[in-house]
């Protein structure tokens, strides 16, 4: 892949049902660049530079109504491809300048998210699957409330892959003293993604009328597998030793700089019969354990070989690093 990898990716940058066709666009931001998004007259998502070519006023605090989106300091409106299609102060003859006409991002929509690259050659097909209910046969779909995080994507995306830190961070939760020695495990990497497989103690979490899985004794094993698309799409999927299963999917979006959005969703076991409400107090509790931890380290993940130091539980964040470079980022980016 030429250029930089992480602009020509995919992006989530909002959820499908939060982008409206009438009323107020959604602001959204992508590395570094400030983006509106709305819906034209079929219903499909339009997503326009934030900054309106006149004076640079956020179209966020405009309006949109019949398809267009209207700037909020002079009325200017703007179609589907960015073409300004009516500017009230030149009355009805004279020509729209050229210099008016704004230039559509790169969007589209799939899997109930909005995705943009700011590369407009990208290739639609290289977005990120994620689940929609139904999409795996005898899992139910919850989906999470987008996260907001003052970190980049990439640490994120290295806690999800840490093995070693739920003793520590997640006492509270499901860590426990048996998951302190991480297990020898194996990585495989293909070009632009990589999964492992190994083996977690966990603590049976509690509840208020005893353990969440009363048959299973107060420490479970359980079989973790890790995929990774990259730049920041993860699937964490547990296989638990009565049969049950359960996934976490995640895609990480770099916003500002040195912040990120974090879209998720659980596939639960139909068996289980958890409700929903409990399935995501507890995805949330263990976000909020990790969120101060994470937010404390030093911004962006650096990907140079030499950079920080690594001991074998750390393959996961090792092999991260490695695919990072060998799918186009430059070895002193931070990510």
């Amino acid at each position: 892949m030429s250029g930089d990898p992480i602009r020509s990716a995919w992006h989530a940058v909002a959820r499908a049902e939060d982008v409206a066709s009438t009323g107020a666009p959604t602001p959204v931001t992508v590395l570094d660049t400030p983006l509106v998004a709305y819906r034209d007259g079929g219903g499909a998502a339009v997503m326009l530079p934030a900054a309106c070519p006149h004076r640079g006023t956020d179209l966020g605090l405009g309006s949109v109504d019949g398809g267009c989106i209207r700037c909020p300091y002079h009325g200017w409106q703007f179609g589907a491809s960015g073409r300004c299609t009516r500017i009230p102060s030149l009355g009805a003859d004279l020509r729209i300048p050229d210099g008016a006409h704004a230039h559509a991002a790169n969007a589209r929509e799939r899997d109930a998210l909005l995705w943009v690259s700011l590369d407009p050659a990208a290739d639609p097909s290289a977005i990120p699957s994620f689940p929609v209910a139904g999409a795996v046969a005898g899992m139910r779909l919850i989906a999470g409330e987008p996260l907001r995080w003052r970190t980049t994507p990439g640490r994120h995306v290295e806690n999800i892959l840490d093995l070693a830190h739920f003793p520590f961070v997640h006492p509270a939760t499901f860590g426990c003293p048996e998951a302190e020695a991480v297990e020898p495990h194996e990585v495989t990497v293909a070009p632009g993604r990589f999964d492992c497989h190994v083996g977690v103690n966990t603590r049976n979490p509690d509840t208020p009328t005893g353990p969440l899985y009363p048959a299973l004794g107060p420490i479970i094993r359980l079989g973790y597998h890790y995929t990774v698309q990259l730049p920041y799409r993860t699937t964490l999927e547990f296989s638990f030793p009565d049969g049950m299963r359960r996934a976490l999917h995640e895609v990480a979006t770099p916003t500002e700089d040195g912040e990120c959005e974090i879209f998720w969703a659980l596939l639960v076991d139909e068996r289980l019969d958890s409700p929903d409400e409990d399935e995501l107090a507890f995805a949330n509790a263990v976000f909020a354990e990790d969120q101060p931890i994470i937010e404390s380290q030093p911004g962006g993940v650096r990907i140079d070989r030499a950079a920080e130091v690594h001991v074998p539980a750390d393959r996961l964040a090792v092999a991260y690093r490695r695919a990072m470079r060998e799918w186009g980022v430059a070895a002193d980016a931070r990510v």
